[in-house]
């Protein structure tokens, strides 16, 4: 016969969290709903990639209609085949050109009484989405905190919809908002900081999607969880239990050994035990009273002699194994403590070492183009002292006034923190590279149009970015004397060594 299964052991609790009371958390703001609004033609998880060069996708879980009535609705002209997925539940269409898949995409396919559908287009025709989630946002004008957010959120992609989450019937708003933003084309992943500021705003946002970086709630920093934030849970050093451990209500870990050290056990029919804390002199000795009677138990008298310590054994008892232990183990902290005071007093008085170059060796020079391969992110100071010597506008991102100056007032001036991202400060940002290109400093910036490093195409006729020799319709321009001629054509460039050599 089998054995009957073990009752689950209640975990006890501390005397802290039972004084802490109830540990459970509310559950009130799942009534918030936020009502983010998708495309109809945007691919689901079910949605495959296919083959195929004109085809569109029909979800057969997006309608309440039957299967026949499914097939009765969809009359569009170019349908050639069809490909069903009876484990994802769609079906895909094959179509004859681009002209019938576009037909189907404008189409919205109706069965009467049910549920109408639309046409879905393949998952790697469309770019990706990605749903991202706000938290700590301000409270005020609805209006206005989704134009901030769109427009802060618009240099990296194209912002669908933002949405926050409100109680439904309550025009309340709550500090968490959603925003659905389709990524650029050829790009897979969004690179971009959890944590922000909106122009305008002095709060810090916290901001969280599939693949991004850890942001903590509570010191408004990356890298870190809100469970593992050094300013919340400062890490303390451990060293073994305590001494006097913490008791658990209800538990069996108090301390056998405690009433050992406390009390002289004694035996039936033996002199009466005596506390060691309270052990009297002869001379402070008081006759005890007596016990009253009881029907079972007959008092005896207690005469008052004077206590005679002899007949005692009042030597103190040896401390438990349990005290021993803590007692070695706050000697091995302090002679532990005590070493590493005396080694860092010694790394901070020690000199260090002089290095002094030998004569003998040779140096090695750093390379000509070193720099190439260094990463340039510039400071918000760097961008602001760019467009102030430069005269850019950081509203229209055109050169020639500022922004105090700027006529046109339909367009949002760009935040310092996001300038260097801005599909608008872009060409400035190339120009402004390539001159640190040939001061020799390090000029890649991050590209979010390839999620890299800035990769110029030169020019080996005008010797300037953006374009090949093939499409240059420029003068020439030499890179040596700065003449109307290539340079592998330049009288006063030194020879190569195979030129030397074919002679």
């Amino acid at each position: 016969m089998a054995a009957t299964a073990a009752k689950k052991r209640k975990k006890l609790k501390s005397y802290a969290s039972a004084v802490r009371g109830v540990e459970e958390k509310n559950d009130f703001f799942t009534l918030a709903k936020c009502n983010l609004k998708q495309p109809e033609h945007m691919p689901n998880g079910r949605i495959p990639n296919t083959t195929e060069a004109h085809s569109f996708f029909v979800d057969l879980k997006s309608t309440n209609a039957t299967n026949t009535e499914v097939l009765n609705a969809i009359n569009t002209a170019g349908i050639i085949g069809a490909n069903v997925r009876d484990d994802l539940w769609v079906i895909e269409f094959v179509c004859k050109d681009d002209a019938s898949v576009e037909l189907a995409m404008n189409t919205t396919f109706t069965a009467e009484g049910k549920t109408p559908f639309v046409a879905i287009l393949p998952r790697h025709k469309t770019n990706k989405t990605i749903l991202i989630k706000i938290a700590n946002m301000p409270f005020g004008q609805e209006d206005e905190l989704r134009a901030a957010l769109a427009n802060h959120w618009s240099t990296l992609g194209k912002v669908i919809d933002v949405q926050p989450y409100k109680f439904p019937g309550r025009p309340w708003l709550t500090k968490r908002w959603d925003l659905l933003l389709q990524l650029p084309d050829g790009m897979k992943d969004l690179k971009a900081p959890p944590v922000f500021n909106l122009f305008g705003y002095t709060e810090t946002l916290i901001s969280s999607w599939n693949g991004s970086k850890k942001a903590c709630l509570h010191c408004k920093s990356a890298g870190h969880s809100s469970s593992s934030c050094p300013v919340k849970f400062p890490k303390n050093q451990k060293v073994g239990a305590l001494a006097n451990p913490h008791q658990k209500i209800g538990g069996v870990g108090q301390d056998k050994n405690s009433s050992a050290e406390v009390a002289l056990t004694s035996t039936s029919g033996s002199a009466p035990a005596t506390t060691q804390a309270t052990l009297a002199t002869p001379a402070t000795v008081e006759p005890e009273q007596a016990t009253p009677a009881t029907p079972a138990t007959v008092a005896k008298p207690i005469s008052s002699k004077v206590f005679d310590e002899t007949q005692y054994d009042l030597s103190p008892l040896p401390p438990s194994p349990r005290i021993l232990q803590a007692r070695q183990r706050e000697a091995e902290l302090k002679a532990r403590l005590a070493a590493q005071k005396q080694t860092r007093e010694r790394i901070l008085t020690t000199p260090p070492p002089q290095q002094r170059p030998d004569p003998d060796t040779p140096r090695k020079e750093r390379k000509r183009m070193a720099k190439d391969d260094d990463p340039w992110t510039p400071s918000p100071s760097d961008l602001q002292s760019y467009t102030r010597d430069n005269n850019i506008c950081l509203r229209c991102c055109e050169a020639g006034h500022l922004k105090e100056k700027c006529t046109n007032k339909t367009v949002r001036s760009i935040p310092i923190t996001s300038l260097a991202s801005s599909e608008r400060f872009r060409p400035h940002m190339e120009k402004w590279a390539h001159a640190r290109r040939k001061r020799g400093q390090a000029w890649r910036f991050y590209d979010s149009r390839v999620s890299g490093p800035y990769e110029p195409t030169p020019c080996t006729r005008c010797n300037q970015l953006g374009h090949i020799d093939s499409e240059c319709t420029a003068i020439p321009k030499c890179n040596h004397c700065g003449q109307d001629h290539l340079g592998i054509n330049c009288p006063t460039r030194e020879r190569y060594a195979f030129e030397d050599m074919e002679e």
